[in-house]
Parts: C-alpha cells; structure tokens; sequence
C-alpha cells in the first residue's frame, strides 16, 4: 500500500506519511535548515489517502473507519478544515485533483457484494456527483472487491482507472480499465483488458497516460514460483500478453511507465532495486527484450505519489526515484548509464533507441536551462524597467522643485526692491 506523498513547493520538500496511530504526518525539508514537523487529524484513524498542494494550502482525501473524509490544510497555521464526503465505511482507494478550477474527488463503495466508482466535484461551492457501477465478473455474481486500484489524468481531461477485482473467494480475478471524459457526465466507457481464474495469485498494477492522451496499462501476475507479464492498451487488448525473460525470486515486481512522446519505457521494479526493462517505439504495438538494471540499496529506491502542477491542472503521479528525503525522479538518462557502466551488447535497433532518449533527454535538460536563464532575464529586465521609472520621476520631482526655488527667489528679490528694509537673502539645501 502506497503511505508516502511527495511535493516540492518554495518552502522546500514536503513528505507526507502516516504513522502506525492513523496520523497524518507532514514533513518539510530544506537545505541547511532543520525539518519542520506537522501533524493532521482526520475523524478517526487514517488508512489510506491522497494530497495535493494548491495555493500554500494542502488538499488530502484520506479513508478512516467512519467513511471518507476531505481535509484542507494550511501549510503557514497548520489549522485545518474537514468534510464529511462519504459516511459508509465501505469506502476505499480515495483520490483526488484539479482540473480547470474544479476539485475532484473519486473513491469506490461496496455494499452488498457490489461495486461501485463515485466522483464528486466542487467547483465555485457547487457540488455534483456521478456514480459509475463495476460490471459483474461473471453474470449473477456480486461478491466481489476491489483489491487494487490506480487512477491517472490526461491533459485533454479524461480520467482513467485502472481497477483489480477479485471474486470473495479469490478464485476470479479480472483487470477493468475505466475511462470517463470528466467534462460530459455521459461519457464513460469499461474495458475489461484481463480475466483469469486461478486462486492464491499475487497481482501488481501499472498505469500511465502519455502526452496524446493514450492511456497505457502493465501488470504482472505471480503465482508459485512462476511470475509473468502484461500489457495493454485500449486499442491492443487482445494478444497483449509479454512472457518475462527474466525470474523473480517470490516477489511481484511494480510495473512502472516513463512516456516520452512514441516512445515507451516499462520498468519493472522491485525493492531490492532490480529493475527489469523494456521498451517500444510504437505506442505499445512492439516491445523489446527486457535487460535487467541494477542499484545499490544505498541509492534508495523507491515508488512514491507526487503531483503534476500546471495552470490547468494538478494531478496525483506516482514516481520512481532515488534517495530521501531529497527525492530525485529516475530519467531515462540513468537507465541508459546503467547500460554503458555494464557494457552490455544491445541491439542495433535498441541501441539507436536508447540514443535517441538519450538525446532528447539532453535536448529538454538544455532546453528547460534555457528557459530558466530567459525568465530570469526577463525578471532582471522588468525590475530595471521599474528602477528606471523610479529615477525618472525622481529627476522630474527634482526639476520642480528647482522651478520652485527660483519663483521663490524671484519673489523675494521683488519684495526687497520695493522694500526700505536691509536686504538679506535665503539659501536653500536641497
């Protein structure tokens, strides 16, 4: 069960985490500065949540005992506000986000053997809510549960949830893709990418959106001693199964998914830092052999939710990276690292892909440093705009106030000359 949240706004790292009593744990780490510590309180003790950041404030949907509830904290009291969003119990995998000013909150209910997908939305103190029923795994059944769930965003505004059902009994299992156009309350559409019937599996889930929107989805099924691997997509449901090339030592490693435009990376990963991976360059039509990658247990790898921040949109991830509590995402540049450092033989083809990562990898590091430097020119340009405005009108106050000075002397010249008095005269510092 995923327990870490990551993000990074001006006042530094922030973790968020929750401790064995149900707390919320709020940590903010910044160089050369000791941590500061926060704690929140939902109404009872906290299972399992989901946060975002917005606006110095930190948004969380956490699932206690009591049902679901909405928490909203500020980040400068620490004082927090809470809803009451759903009071059965029976309520699970809550997530929540931000698209277009309008927050977002998604979890599923069971009750009575069935499921169902619930999201609600609060834009402008509007509330609305839409409901969407699980399809049965088999017709007549309705003792099923979600046993695992993942959800993503893409920026053209569909959600997509990724859901591993499983019969009470653990005999059925099937894999539900549901994708709902988040602006039109009609549109939703169920695809079932995968359904087996075996008990005592052991099942790990992989979700992710590229930048058209495709959604692409990875799992892998251990049983026994025997693990193997799948892929699909909406447009490549049937005939997507990959056998794995490699073995896992009785562990069910995490799908994971990096995007880059074609190009498509699946690690597999585990906790020991194994890594096993594979690639395609058409959008999940080919894939690769999978090559395996190495860490160091030193280099803490790990698997933690953080947020996609842009104007429109502030969407939960979930992110691969190394080390705490200065979290850095893994790029393709280190995957390709791995490879030189162990001199493997690739492939033509897989080698002429790598470089082209490599590149384009090279291209946006240089390309967002430049980006970088422009808008501190900009800054720099602006404020000596506003300086030069200032002086500019620090010369004209400096002009009339000589223009005053010599009608002042002019008329008391004029005075004296009319005067019998003694003349005197006057000096003005200025």
């Amino acid at each position: 069960m995923l327990r870490n949240v990551l993000f990074r706004m001006t006042q530094g790292t922030h973790w968020l985490g929750i401790d064995r009593n149900g707390v919320l744990k709020h940590a903010v780490h910044r160089l050369q500065e000791p941590p500061v510590f926060m704690k929140w309180q939902a109404h009872g003790p906290i299972r399992q949540f989901c946060a975002i950041p917005s606006e110095n404030q930190v948004h969380v949907l956490a699932q206690c005992d009591t049902g679901i509830y909405y928490l909203k904290c500020s980040l400068d009291t620490g004082l927090q506000q809470e809803r009451c969003i759903e009071r059965r119990a029976t309520g699970g995998f809550p997530y929540l986000f931000m698209h277009r000013s309008a927050l977002y909150i998604c979890y599923i209910v069971t009750e009575q053997g069935a499921l169902t997908f619930i999201m609600k939305s609060c834009h402008q103190g509007v509330w609305r809510e839409r409901s969407v029923a699980f399809p049965d795994m088999r017709p007549g059944q309705t003792g099923q549960r979600v046993a695992q769930a993942l959800f993503t965003v893409s920026e053209q505004g569909r959600l997509y949830g990724l859901f591993h059902v499983c019969s009470d009994d653990e005999e059925h299992h099937a894999l539900e893709l549901l994708e709902v156009d988040i602006e039109h309350a009609s549109e939703k559409v169920w695809m079932r990418l995968f359904a087996a019937a075996q008990v005592r599996q052991r099942w790990s889930i992989g979700l992710s959106v590229d930048d058209d929107g495709r959604p692409h989805a990875a799992w892998t099924i251990h049983s026994g001693s025997a693990a193997a691997s799948y892929y699909a997509n909406p447009t490549r449901i049937s005939g997507s199964c990959m056998p794995l090339s490699v073995r896992f030592e009785d562990a069910e490693p995490q799908p994971y998914f990096i995007c880059r435009g074609e190009m498509l990376l699946l690690l597999l990963v585990e906790e020991s830092g194994r890594i096993a991976a594979a690639y395609s360059t058409d959008y999940g039509e080919c894939w690769s052999p999978f090559s395996d990658i190495h860490f160091s247990p030193q280099a803490q790898l790990s698997i933690v939710q953080s947020v996609i921040s842009e104007p429109d949109r502030i969407v939960p991830v979930l992110l691969l990276g190394l080390g705490a509590p200065y979290f850095r995402p893994i790029e393709e540049i280190d995957l390709l690292n791995s490879f030189s450092a162990m001199k493997a033989l690739l492939p033509v083809d897989t080698g002429f892909a790598f470089y082209g990562l490599q590149m384009e990898q090279l291209f946006r590091h240089f390309e967002s440093q430049v980006e970088g430097l422009q808008s501190a020119v900009n800054e720099l340009d602006s404020g000596n705009e506003v300086k030069e405005m200032s002086l500019q009108q620090l010369i004209e106050q400096c002009r009339v106030l000589e223009q005053t000075e010599c009608e002042v002397l002019a008329e008391i010249k004029k005075l004296q000359d009319t005067s019998d008095t003694e003349p005197f005269s006057l000096r003005f510092i200025l």
